[in-house]
């Protein structure tokens, strides 16, 4: 991109947050050089089976004094979502040869504050090309190993993700060419090599437990299931408290008690919701929502949550979820993905009364992922496109300023729907 990012009024804004964030946790803000700026995310669990989601942000290449061509290595960070931990920790910096350029090591307490603080180093900037940074984590003093993970320069082009929900059927149901073809969509899902899988909830049926997910989820999505950031569906709590869920995913699905959070996917800030608990126009996790969308300023922005505002399919829209789509029009989101009801339907942009708006958030529901499908009832208002016809997932190729979407079939469906969502 030849135009500086820095002259887009967001960009400027999540350029401010991130330097005063920086500068509280006793950290120098991005150098001057990081006039375009891109994050790789990357996630891993260590030994001890807590779940680290690490980022590091990319600036601008530019020649230094010494006529090398270099490239900003502005951030690296990772957090989790639990609170206050030792924490070991190293940052190892690689030229495009793989020669070690720089080795950042410390153990410090540091408070993640379920999610929402990261500790951070900054990085020496490398040449530019095939640059590595490698980020090793993990708990200190209990014993397990550390988990680790790389961050390529390569991967700043805009990373593809997968999303889907209602998936996958109990142990031991057979497949046919209506029900549990969860095998077959992950296999798809796979064979397409996301960054990352954002389920929609509903991912165990049909109570969701753990011996359920161990039979059935792990051989088919949970091939995948280090990169998979979950949402809670109603069927996860048929255990209570959703017990097999937490246990499957443990830290990736965000605090027991809560089950919402949120992450930066490249350019894209994401937000899990839990569309089965805690509501109310004046729970906490409204709130939440509210204070995490004034904090993460990023110029692009999806949610996820089970229960779709809208939707023509057979469970249809829910009135419960619209002070949640009005605080993601508020914040001039872009998107909304759901599940529940077991179809493929994309809207155009509206406000949570209905009212169609090009400040509207665009939903999309894709409650396709193999469990089985619904029939279509009456269709909701601004509902653009919409399919009963078999199975498939999302694909979200989330660029700088847009994503693409496209809607994959699998099996014998063959229908196909594509847009693009520009940010604001």
């Amino acid at each position: 991109m030849s135009r500086s990012l820095l002259a887009h009024p967001a960009a400027r804004r999540l350029y401010t947050v991130l330097a005063l964030s920086l500068v509280t946790l006793g950290m120098s803000a991005p150098s001057a050089h990081a006039a375009t700026t891109l994050t790789t995310t990357r996630s891993c669990v260590d030994g001890g089976g807590i779940t680290w989601h690490t980022k590091v942000v990319w600036g601008s290449s530019y020649v230094a004094s010494d006529g090398v061509t270099k490239v900003s290595a502005d951030y690296a960070g990772w957090t989790n979502t639990l609170g206050s931990m030792a924490t070991d920790s190293s940052v190892k910096t690689y030229n495009g040869v793989g020669q070690l350029l720089q080795t950042l090591t410390k153990t410090a307490t540091v408070d993640y504050r379920q999610g929402t603080v990261y500790d951070a180093r900054n990085p020496v900037n490398p040449p530019s090309g095939g640059a590595e940074i490698v980020i090793k984590v993990g708990r200190d003093g209990d014993g397990f190993a550390s988990c680790t993970v790389t961050h390529s320069q390569s991967a700043t082009t805009a990373p593809v993700i997968a999303a889907v929900g209602d998936m996958v059927c109990p142990p031991g149901y057979a497949a046919t060419s209506s029900t549990c073809a969860h095998k077959a969509v992950s296999d798809s899902v796979i064979a397409a090599k996301p960054a990352a899988l954002l389920t929609l909830g509903d991912n165990q049926y049909n109570e969701g437990t753990l011996s359920q997910f161990r039979g059935a989820y792990d051989p088919s999505y949970g091939r995948i299931k280090a990169i998979t950031s979950p949402a809670l569906g109603n069927h996860e709590y048929g255990t209570t408290g959703a017990a097999g869920y937490f246990d499957y995913f443990g830290t990736s699905g965000g605090d027991r008690s809560k089950g919402y959070y949120s992450q930066d996917v490249g350019a894209w800030h994401v937000i899990t919701l839990n569309s089965e608990r805690d509501i109310s126009g004046t729970g906490a996790q409204l709130t939440w929502l509210k204070n995490d969308l004034a904090a993460h300023k990023n110029m692009c922005t999806l949610a996820v949550t089970h229960k779709p505002r809208f939707s023509s399919g057979e469970h249809g829209s829910s009135s419960l979820m619209k002070p949640f789509f009005d605080a993601l029009v508020a914040a001039r989101a872009e998107l909304l993905l759901s599940g529940h009801d077991h179809d493929y339907e994309r809207f155009a942009p509206q406000t949570g009364s209905g009212t169609a708006s090009s400040s509207g958030v665009t939903q999309v529901v894709a409650g396709t992922g193999g469990k089985s499908l619904y029939g279509l009832a009456t269709v909701a208002t601004n509902s653009v496109i919409r399919s009963d016809a078999g199975f498939g997932w999302l694909k979200l190729t989330l660029h700088p300023t847009s994503a693409d979407i496209r809607y994959v079939p699998v099996g014998k469906n063959t229908f196909t729907d594509q847009q693009l969502v520009n940010c604001r």
